[in-house]
This record gives C-alpha cells, structure tokens and sequence, in this order.
C-alpha cells in the first residue's frame, strides 16, 4: 500500500513527538553517599564502615587539590568515583565540580561552572546524573565526562533569590533545593522547574529531608516579618501541610534529620547575645508538636548551626559555644547520654558508620574526630589548616573522606591498627574427632579478615595435600575440601604467616589444628516395632533409627519367623537416618527375626554398620 505523503508526515510526527516528550525518570542512588547526609531522611546513617582494634592510628591516604575552597561534602557513586565541589569566593566568577579516583585521589576530570558560591554537596541520582549547584545555577551533569546535560538558571527564573541548600532527590525523581529568600524549588530531572513554594523569609542552609510518605521537611531561618519554623510540603504541590514555629531562637544551617519513627531533629542557635538559648527540636510529624527540646544551660552559649544525625536510639550532634564547644549523644527521650567536649568552635554534621562509629570535623581547626557509640576517641586527625562547613563522609572500605577551607584540598583519610588478626574459634574444633568426612571447615578471627599471600593448606597425617576451595566473609575464613576426607584419618589445617591479613595489612601469626575425620560406626538407637515387641500388627511398617545419617551398603537385611526362612522385604532409607522396611502380610501370633548383617549399612565415612538384630511377635490384627 502506498502512504500519501499527509499520512508519512503524520506518522513521523507522532513519532517525533513519542521521543521528544519521552520522561528522564530519576531517583536517588543507592550508594555509599548519594547525597548530603546520606539518605533521604538526612539521617547521617552510613551502610559501610571500618573494624576498630586495638590502638588506633591515622594516615593520609591521598589529598586532591581542588583550587578552591571546599565547604560541600563529597559524595559518591556507584563505581566509588567521589565528585566534590568548591569555589566559595565572591570574588571570583566561577567555581569547579571534580571527578575524583578514590584510590588514588586523581581527578578524572574537571568541570569549570561560570558562577561562583559551589559550597553545596551534589546529589547522585540512580541514572548516575550528578546534580551540583552554584548561586544562581542547577546543573545536570554527566559522570563520564562532568559535560552539562541541563541547567537551571534560577537567576533568568526568579532574579533577586540565590541556592543556599543542597539539593535532594526525591522518589518520585523530583530535583528539591532551597533558596535564600526561603523558597524552596522542585524540579524534574532534566531541571525544568515544577513548583517554587514560599516565602519563609530565609534559608540559611537548611537541606530538605525527605519523609516515608514523601512529604519535603527542611528549617526556615526566617526574617523580620517571618518566624523562624520546621515547614513539612506536599512533595506534588509544594504546598504548606503544616508548619511548627521556632518563637525564640532560629535554624541556622541545620538541616532535618527523620528518626524511624518519623521524629524530625533539628537544630537552631542563639540568636546574638539574647539570652534565649538555642535548641535541639523532636518534632512529631502526626501533632505537629514538639515531643522535646534539648539545651544545655552548663554552658555560657550555645547554639547548633550544623545537622543532626540519628541512628536507631541515638541522636548526634555538635554545639557552636564560647571556649569550649560539645559533641552531644542523646536518647529518644532527649536526656545525655554522653557529650564530648572539643575546642573548636562550632562541630560540622555527623556520620555514623555500620558499627555506630560517628565521625565529626571541629570547624575553625583542621581536626577530624571519630568517636565511639559510647563517648570514647577512637582516633583524632589534623588536617594542616581549618575545616569550615565542609562534613566528613564514608567510603565503602571505610576511608573517610572531607575537604579543608584553608587548604583547597579533600582528604582521603585511613586509620589503621598495629594488632594482627587472631583465630578465636574454629569448627571442626583443635583436636576435634569423628568429624564427618564431607565437613565444611571454618576459622573465626577476632577482626574481619582477607585472605593474604601466604599457603593454606589441609593435609593428611600422611603428608597429601588435600585439594580444598577457599574463601571468607568477614571474619570469618572458610574452607572446603573438593572431595570427601577419608575416615579415621589425622588432618591438620595450615595457614602459613602472610596467608591472612586484616584491613590494616597485619598478618597473621603461623596458625595451625588438627581434627581426626570419622571412625565410630552407625548405631541403631530405637526401633518400631521395639525389641520384643508383642501383638504387633500383621502389616506394621517396620522402621530402624540410627545415631546418624546412614547410606546403603551391601543392604543383607533379613525378615524371617525365628526357625523359618526369610521373607520378601523392601528396605528404604527415609530422613537420612531411618531406615524403613515394608512387607507383605506376615503370619499371626509368630515371633519373627529382623536382623541387619555386617557392612548392610554404613555412614557418609564410609564406617559399617556391625551386627545388628532384634525380635518382634505378631498378633491376630491389621492396621487399618
């Protein structure tokens, strides 16, 4: 059939148009550090971190030159590729987002933006879009090659506001961003704008938390005409759902934090020299109320001008304070657990690690704390001049990873200890016997593990070298033989120096034990019919427990009437070890012989079973 030339135009058209209006859908990545604080909750919660032994010690793994200063945090995507921005100066124009080499701390590349003010963090989406921005600018970019994909120029959109936030990255693929006149924009991934909410007077910084149910949280400074507040959006609309009122004090910087049950922590600070003192605010998103608020009134000042972060029962966070400031661990309820005190003068946003580890930065000093879930210095780290804003993060392995303001510089930083891995239990156990031939053999450390260049080796008390495959999980190494041990047999375990080593790179010590396989053959332990048995039905199933999983031997199993000759039997192994024998109808009123010969049975070593026998006597009936 030939087309008219109005039929072929509007079929392209249609589909022109199928691939012109075809959606980016995006969400947030599910890696290491997506986004500022981690998640969509701002909850700081690492799923990755490192094992603490022994005394700890720090060292610089790589730094990277970023030109500029950093006050953002890194962030990282699925291949560990980290991308960092900086350029936090007004008076320069522009400002530079890198693509850093997590094992070496080369740029990959480097992409100069034509506006300055780049101290936000990005946020990665799962396509692996990074989105960063600037002042006055959005930007898509492509983690390939940092090329612009899309931009937002929100000073063409909306002349007079500037970003002051992170930006987020909704489920439903929303780009979130607050501005400092206190707007906060939603736009779709390829940064068309959807809605601009407002005007909550300012936002200093506050990044939006996303809750369960998708409503946008994020803090409101505020200005003369407009209080300071907690506003909870409809993620569709923008629209105000409800807000909670901050009378005395005011947010400044700290953005939400959701806990498990929906809580929403944030911080505000003193506001000049008013003797209103700033406060850590529980919020119930349900009453819109405040469950709790948290001062602490044994110090001169205080203020909290970073982020929460909360783990299951725990909220963390630092004061800015006069002299001396504090790195707070409060429960649900809002009582101290523990606090910590430190000299700088104020503490950058947590993050807490798998093992509940949290991880500080002093801001106005170049340290870099990890402390324990219980209040106790792991280790402390230096940078060579201050940190200011800037958070740190962590890596899959654990490196953690902030960059300096003096220094125009992220660190990659690595702790370590001098312990080497010990062996603390092993199955089979040293010296262990009867071990069943076909065992998976296992070695628990007292740290997680990796396997080294040393030999590993399972050998016989005759000297052969037993094929095995080999692998671990954390601290846990396994080994398993690629055929069946022999019975009776002496079989030692060797891990030669150097064959294990923890994620420090200490090495074992030399390890070895020994454990002799199997030699105890299978015992029966009950019997239905039981030995001598009366009255037993004429058609009973006749079953034989053993002390372990048997396997056919030579299978000489007889039934006979004692002086008479065997019977017809059909021996089955059920439930590994059972052994079922069915028949036809014996006589009534007899006494019958039911006898298992040598070597008729045997174990998974190979042992036989010895001589067995048992009598039994029927009576006048059938099971029905």
């Amino acid at each position: 059939m030939k087309l008219s030339n109005k039929s072929v135009f509007l079929f392209l058209l249609v589909v022109s148009v199928f691939f012109v209006v075809a959606p980016v859908n995006a969400a947030l990545a599910d890696t290491a550090q997506p986004k500022f604080h981690t998640d969509l909750g701002n909850t700081g919660q690492s799923d990755y971190g490192q094992e603490y032994v022994g005394t700890q010690y720090t060292k610089t793994k790589w730094t990277s030159s970023t030109g500029g200063v950093v006050q953002g945090s890194p962030v990282i995507d699925s291949s560990g590729t980290i991308y960092i921005t900086s350029g936090n100066d007004a008076n320069t124009a522009y400002s530079n987002v890198y693509a850093v080499n997590p094992n070496t701390g080369a740029k990959i590349w480097q992409k100069t933006l034509t506006d300055n003010y780049a101290d936000s963090t990005p946020a990665i989406s799962d396509s692996g879009t990074v989105y960063v921005n600037t002042l006055n600018h959005v930007y898509a970019l492509n983690p390939s090659n940092g090329a612009t994909l899309y931009n937002y120029d929100l000073s063409v959109k909306h002349p007079g506001d500037s970003f002051s936030t992170s930006p987020t990255i909704t489920t439903n693929g929303n780009i979130i961003i607050g501005g400092i006149n206190g707007y906060i924009y939603a736009l779709s991934p390829t940064l068309t704008e959807k809605w601009r909410s407002g005007c909550y007077g300012t936002n200093y910084g506050s990044t939006p938390a996303i809750g369960s149910d998708g409503t946008i949280y994020f803090g409101a400074t505020g200005d003369a005409t407009h209080p300071s507040k907690l506003v909870a959006l409809n993620p569709t609309t923008g629209a105000e759902k409800w807000s909670y009122t901050i009378t005395t004090d005011h947010v400044d910087h700290s953005s939400p934090a959701i806990g498990s049950d929906g809580t929403i922590y944030i911080g505000t600070t003193q506001i000049g020299s008013d003797t209103a003192r700033g406060k850590l605010y529980a919020i119930n998103p349900t009453t819109h109320t405040a469950k709790w608020t948290f001062t602490d009134s044994t110090v001169s000042w205080f203020g909290i001008d970073s982020s929460p972060a909360v783990t299951s029962g725990t909220i963390y966070f630092g004061s800015s304070g006069i002299g001396t400031s504090y790195f707070y661990a409060l429960d649900l309820n809002g009582k101290v657990k523990w606090k910590y005190a430190i000299t700088g003068d104020s503490v950058s946003a947590p993050a807490i690690d798998k093992n509940f580890n949290v991880y500080f930065a002093e801001v106005g000093t170049g340290a870099v704390y990890a402390l324990s879930s219980t209040g106790n210095k792991i280790w402390k780290y230096d940078t060579p001049g201050t940190i200011q804003y800037a958070s740190p993060v962590i890596g899959s392995d654990g490196t953690i990873y902030i960059g300096g303001n003096t220094q125009d510089k992220l660190f990659a930083i690595k702790a370590y200890d001098k312990v080497p891995p010990k062996a603390v239990a092993g199955s089979p156990a040293r010296n262990a016997v009867n071990v069943p031939v076909d065992k998976l053999i296992t070695t628990t450390f007292s740290e997680s593990i990796k396997i080294g260049t040393g030999t590993i080796k399972l050998v016989s008390s005759s000297g052969t070298v037993v094929p095995i495959d080999k692998w671990y999980w954390k601290n846990i190494l396994y080994v398993y033989p690629q055929g069946l041990l022999k019975k009776a047999t002496k079989y030692t375990l060797i891990l030669a120096a150097g064959s294990i080593v923890d994620y420090s790179g200490n090495s074992i010590l030399a390890y070895s034990r020994s454990f002799t396989t199997d030699s105890t053959p299978p015992k029966p332990i009950a019997g239905s019919p039981a030995r001598d048995a009366t009255n037993v039905a004429r058609n009973k199933v006749i079953t034989t427990t053993f002390s372990e999983p048997i396997y056919a031997g030579n299978m000489w199993i007889t039934l006979k009437p004692v002086g008479g000759t065997a019977i017809t039997i059909t021996p089955t192994i059920i439930n590994g070890n059972v052994l079922q024998i069915t028949h036809g109808l014996l006589a009534s009123s007899t006494k019958y012989l039911l006898e298992f010969h040598t070597g008729s049975l045997k174990d998974a070593a190979g042992n036989l079973l010895k001589y067995y026998y048992r009598y039994f006597t029927t009576g006048n009936y059938l099971i029905i």
